[in-house]
């Protein structure tokens, strides 16, 4: 029997391509994001062409004394992918998902306050791969970490693997 592939996603979601950004956050808002981001408690609270941005509000409980760089490094990356929803159009009607194929993340301040928030960029999308950046950045404006993902993009009839 064959195993059905990671790749093989059945309803991911899309952005509605009409309305204002504010009723495009309204959806995403209401989708039914990853659960380990619902558990890092990341937010989406403003999206735009090619862009996003994310908000976590820091519980000591949940995050530690100070936050552990796999969260920032998790933040680039949700960032960056949800960015990257903004940018299909019709001409995407193929795609069945799009995964980290890369993930780079330096780290230039420690954090201080309660607050971090993350605003993510796609820098160029192609048919089969996707290249964003990031910054996170502290309550009070400073810069935390840089970082950069590249995500792969799976289209329907493109076989078991994203390099086929």
């Amino acid at each position: 029997m064959a195993r059905a592939s990671r790749w093989q996603q059945r309803g991911m979601p899309r952005l509605s391509q009409t309305g204002t950004w504010e009723e495009r956050l309204a959806q995403v808002r209401s989708w039914d994001l990853h659960p380990f981001w619902q558990l890092l408690g990341g937010e989406v609270v403003g999206l735009g062409p090619a862009s996003s941005k994310l908000h976590v509000a820091l519980d000591p409980e949940k995050h530690g004394r100070w936050p552990h760089g796999g969260l920032l490094s998790s933040l680039v990356d949700m960032a960056v992918a949800i960015a990257l929803f903004t940018t299909y159009g019709p001409e995407d009607d193929d795609v069945t998902a799009h995964a980290t194929a890369d993930l780079n993340v330096t780290f230039v301040d420690a954090v201080e306050g309660r607050d971090l928030f993350a605003e993510g960029r796609i820098v160029r999308k192609a048919r089969t791969v996707a290249f964003g950046t990031a910054e996170i950045r502290d309550g009070s404006g400073r810069l935390i970490a840089l970082g950069r993902a590249t995500f792969l993009i799976r289209r329907e009839g493109s076989g078991g693997s994203p390099v086929d």
